[in-house]
């Protein structure tokens, strides 16, 4: 047993010095590579200066064809931004009338309940039914509550968009 524990401690040794020393090569690798970016983006902008001493006449043209370009990104982005908010919205309106069935459903389901309770005893029935009354009363309230609170958020969140 003692054996076993060296060798995983061992093992353990090695892993960390193999991490120490990847971390070193990580670091030198990362240093490199900012270097290369920075000289080819100095590079791209040197060849950029030229091409326009060179070409004077034609880089109004090319200049207007970049802002050109970059806005219409810039629309394409904001329409999918847009088109992602849509279809949020129109998820959030199907859940909320999905939990609005399943609720309608739940209460029926209870007031099913009431009524074979009320046909099957119906001296026991009528104080055990005003007490359920009172409690479906304000178990409705609450819920109505939370999706009065819920509709506000929503409302408010689509107000903000």
């Amino acid at each position: 047993a003692a054996g076993a524990v060296e060798k995983k401690l061992l093992h353990l040794c090695h892993v960390a010095a193999r991490s120490i020393a990847k971390r070193a090569l990580t670091r030198g690798w990362r240093a490199w590579l900012n270097m290369a970016t920075s000289m080819r983006n100095r590079r791209r902008k040197l060849q950029v200066c030229l091409l326009r001493l060179k070409h004077k006449r034609l880089m109004p043209g090319w200049n207007a064809w970049v802002q050109q370009n970059q806005e219409l990104r810039w629309q394409q982005r904001l329409l999918c931004t847009c088109i992602g908010r849509l279809r949020h919205k129109a998820t959030a309106l199907s859940w909320s009338a999905w939990q609005s069935m399943c609720l309608e459903r739940k209460y029926m389901t209870l007031l099913l309940v009431k009524v074979a309770g009320r046909l099957t005893n119906r001296a026991i029935a009528r104080g055990w039914n005003r007490w359920c009354d009172l409690c479906d009363e304000r178990a409705h309230q609450s819920t109505h509550m939370h999706q009065v609170v819920g509709r506000l958020a929503q409302r408010s969140l689509a107000c903000a968009w």
